[in-house]
């Protein structure tokens, strides 16, 4: 495939977009745009969130973005056209397929050099990582093959001829490859050891972009000459849904919570698909868009635009999000409360709950704002309280949870001890002779005795008397 500059440029995911101007459109929403290198295509982040890569293809290089500061820290040299770029798992490096040089260089990301280069089958135009990180598989356009690569060395470990010319490649949760041919219009699925072809799904149009769900599930597939998006059910490999976008749909990303797809339309503005209606909207970015990429945490949308004159853009959403709440501990019958933060302007927060440790949730009727209280019950204990940040535009983004403890009250009332003798004192009515019983008891004697020495008294007092008359 004949790769140029005249009239065309080469997407993200192996597109060959038509130059087209593209009406200009108010955004509601703004990012912020970074200058990147010439033509750049595609984009990823890294797995915290803090980092963009961008493949510049005419520049041959790769763009290190701040997420946060907005700023390019290192511009890496790597092959000829880099089409496609891959992060691995801990994020230590950057696999970057190169189509114009057939290799895949691998980048360093504590250094941000390429630390190996390693040949691979002609014009390579997809690759992904296996969930552990340990397989490479990168896709050959020109020989319609997909082969598995160790990522550690580059050894090749296995190979599958697909035909139909394939460009992106994606790897589900379960480790399933899954691949599309631009020329036969369907996706391949097949086995993580590349021996077994599951089947494949038509879509038509020319696919190019693929995206795979953040729980695994759902294959998002852009076809650039229908102007599509389909939804594939990973599991039964059945289309869930067709959606129409923009021209030339190339890039395309999902949502956080599988509520909205992003679609990079390479001769249009990008497209925002709401799942459950199929509406579509155009308000991100009013140049045309080649690449996208959602942040892992939910808060970042990257878009790399590719104007027909030198350098390039990368443009950076915040999204809306809420953070973590703290864990509660309380006495049944407390207050507990849980408080978040937001970020980037939801439309509202709302609060959900779980009771079976985060498997399912559920709405809390009535409760929004960054803060929920709750009067704890001793049920309450274990149950897990989330913050939602909602937002029209970009889909709900769940934050993470807090555990609630609740402990029972402490009803018995505490045992009283009788005060000992040092304790005791007069009353108000006068001396006080005996607390119980056994007081009474001992301090008998002593009330004896002393009648005995009255009546001894009386006694010798009347003798006296009667011998003072004698």
């Amino acid at each position: 495939m004949m790769m140029t500059r005249i009239g065309m440029t080469v997407g993200v995911a192996g597109a060959l977009v038509l130059a087209a101007a593209a009406p200009a459109q108010a955004a509601p929403a703004a990012p912020t745009y970074v200058a990147v290198g010439s033509s750049p295509g595609a984009v990823a982040y890294s797995p915290d969130s803090s980092t963009v890569y961008v493949a510049n293809q005419d520049d041959a290089t790769v763009s290190v973005v701040d997420a946060a500061t907005h700023s390019v820290t290192a511009t890496v040299p790597v092959g000829t056209t880099p089409f496609a770029l891959a992060v691995s798992p801990d994020g230590a490096r950057v696999y970057v397929a190169d189509y114009g040089s057939a290799e895949v260089s691998v980048i360093d990301t504590a250094t941000d050099t390429v630390e190996a280069t390693w040949p691979v089958a002609p014009t390579p135009a997809g690759i992904a990582l296996s969930p552990d990180g340990a397989t490479m598989y990168v896709t050959s356009f020109g020989a319609s093959t997909v082969t598995a690569y160790a990522a550690s060395t580059g050894a090749v470990r296995g190979s599958a001829q697909v035909g139909g010319g394939p460009f992106p490649v994606a790897v589900a949760a379960d480790g399933t490859v899954m691949t599309t041919g631009v020329n036969s219009g369907s996706v391949t699925f097949l086995s993580a050891d590349l021996t077994s072809n599951l089947g494949s799904v038509t879509v038509g149009g020319s696919p190019q972009g693929m995206a795979v769900s953040a729980d695994g599930s759902t294959l998002a597939v852009t076809s650039v000459a229908t102007h599509k998006v389909t939804l594939i059910d990973v599991a039964s490999r059945a289309v869930e849904h067709t959606y129409t976008v923009g021209p030339s749909p190339v890039g395309v990303a999902l949502s956080a919570d599988g509520s909205r797809v992003f679609v990079a339309n390479g001769s249009g503005p990008l497209s925002v698909v709401e799942t459950a209606t199929g509406a579509t909207t155009n308000p991100l970015v009013s140049e045309s868009s080649v690449g996208v990429a959602l942040a892992p945490d939910g808060l970042g949308l990257a878009v790399t635009i590719a104007p027909y004159q030198e350098g390039g853009t990368v443009g950076l959403f915040g999204l809306p999000g809420v953070g973590a709440p703290k864990d509660a501990s309380v006495t049944a019958g407390q207050t507990a409360s849980f408080t978040v933060t937001a970020s980037n302007d939801p439309d509202a927060i709302t609060w959900q709950r779980s009771t079976d440790g985060g498997a399912t949730w559920t709405d809390i009727a009535g409760a929004s704002g960054t803060t929920y209280s709750l009067t704890a019950a001793l049920s309450d204990s274990g149950s897990l309280f989330r913050a939602v940040a909602v937002s029209s535009l970009f889909g709900d983004a769940p934050g993470a949870s807090a555990t609630l403890t609740v402990t029972a009250a402490n009803t018995t009332p505490p045992a009283s001890t009788p005060p000992g003798p040092s304790e005791s004192g007069p009353s108000e009515s006068g001396p006080m002779l005996a607390d119980s019983g056994s007081d009474l008891w001992r301090s008998a004697p002593f009330g004896l005795g002393i009648l005995g020495l009255g009546a001894l008294v009386l006694v010798a007092a009347r003798l006296r008397r009667r011998a003072r008359s004698a």
